[in-house]
């Protein structure tokens, strides 16, 4: 939403998120480096903190925190705010009826949906042999639930019909990797 973006905007300081990349010298008002976009010996590359903005004397680079993170990690700018949102702390709305839910997000609420599913599986009789299993090979509790293992059941359209009751996109179907298309 609107609000994450001020938020992550508001709270986040340029200087923190640049000098997780960038070792940075403070020299007067703003902090100087050497610039992550190109090759230099001196440093060009200057944060102002004041400002909340990074500048590249040498290549012309420039923005703020949400800019640094999107060149940084090759990440849209959806992805960037999630990025420092978590990183900071700051809580992720998103907006309601605003038509259409973006294709990534559909995406990681079918793949959520699935964990969560197939975690819950291994609670049935079923997965309690399939559990039995898994510890008999070495894993403990913990690392199946710090990892979120769990157990596909035989019938291939259970979760198929518990992601179409969610009414998603047929595009984000076939693309989350977890259904494929044919005759059935």
């Amino acid at each position: 939403s609107e609000h994450t973006v001020e938020q992550v905007r508001t709270h986040v300081d340029v200087v923190d998120v640049v000098s997780g990349f960038v070792e940075l010298k403070k020299k007067g008002r703003n902090f100087f480096g050497l610039c992550p976009f190109h090759g230099e010996k001196t440093p060009s590359f200057s944060v102002s903190q004041e400002k909340q903005i990074y500048h590249c004397f040498g290549c012309g680079a420039g923005g703020g925190a949400i800019h640094f993170i999107m060149e940084m990690e090759k990440l849209e700018f959806i992805d960037a705010i999630k990025y420092l949102a978590e990183k900071y702390g700051i809580p992720i709305q998103f907006e309601k009826g605003s038509g259409k839910r973006h294709l990534i997000t559909e995406l990681e609420e079918i793949h959520k949906i699935a964990e969560s599913h197939f975690k819950e599986n291994l609670k049935t009789n079923e997965g309690k042999e399939i559990l039995s299993h898994l510890e008999s090979r070495g894993l403990k509790k913990e690392s199946i639930e710090k990892f979120g293992i769990g157990y596909s059941q035989q019938g291939w359209q259970i979760l198929l019909n518990m992601v179409r009751s969610r009414e998603f996109s047929a595009e984000a179907l076939l693309q989350c990797g977890l259904f494929v298309q044919s005759e059935k």
